[in-house]
C-alpha cells in the first residue's frame, strides 16, 4: 500500500480529518460552508509559476507536518491557528494556500477570501506538489 520510508506513508486520510470542529474553521465568525468558492484553484506547475512571480506560500498544515516534509519558501500558518493568525499574510500580493491534500488549505482560502485577502488553493496539496517532482525538504524544519 506504500513504502513506510516514504514521509508521505503517514498522511492517511485519517490524519486530515481527526482535527475538532474549530480546526476546520466551521465555527469562525463569516464561514459558511455554503458559499461559492472566493479564490483560485490550480495545479502545483501553476502554483510554482505564480510563487516565481511573486506570490508568496502559506502552509496550513500543522507544525508535525511541516517537519517532516514542506516546500521550501514556504511560511507556516497551521489551520488550528489559522482564525487568529491569517492576518499575518500579505494583502497586497497574491498569496498560494497549500495543506496536504487541498481540503484545509480550501478552507482556509475561503475562510480569508472573506477578509480582503486574494488567494489561491493548490490543489492536491503537498502531496501533489512532490508527485509532479517539484522540490521538496525533508526533516526538521530549519
Amino acid at each position: 500500500m506504500g513504502n513506510s520510508e516514504s514521509p508521505f506513508y503517514s498522511m492517511t486520510l485519517t490524519s486530515f480529518v481527526s482535527y475538532p470542529d474549530d480546526v476546520w474553521l466551521t465555527n469562525a465568525p463569516g464561514f459558511s460552508r455554503y458559499n461559492a468558492f472566493m479564490f483560485d484553484r490550480v495545479d502545483p506547475l501553476t502554483a510554482k509559476t505564480r510563487l516565481e512571480n511573486g506570490a508568496v506560500l502559506i502552509d496550513v498544515r500543522e507544525q508535525a507536518e511541516f517537519d517532516q516534509v514542506r516546500v521550501p519558501g514556504a511560511t507556516l500558518i497551521p489551520l488550528s491557528e489559522f482564525a487568529t493568525r491569517f492576518t499575518e499574510m500579505p494583502k497586497d500580493q497574491e498569496v498560494v494556500l497549500m495543506c496536504a491534500g487541498g481540503v484545509r488549505s480550501a478552507q482556509a482560502a475561503q475562510f480569508a477570501a472573506q477578509h480582503g485577502f486574494k488567494l489561491t488553493n493548490l490543489e492536491g496539496g503537498i502531496s501533489a506538489w512532490h508527485a509532479e517532482g517539484l522540490p521538496v525538504e525533508f526533516g526538521g524544519a530549519s
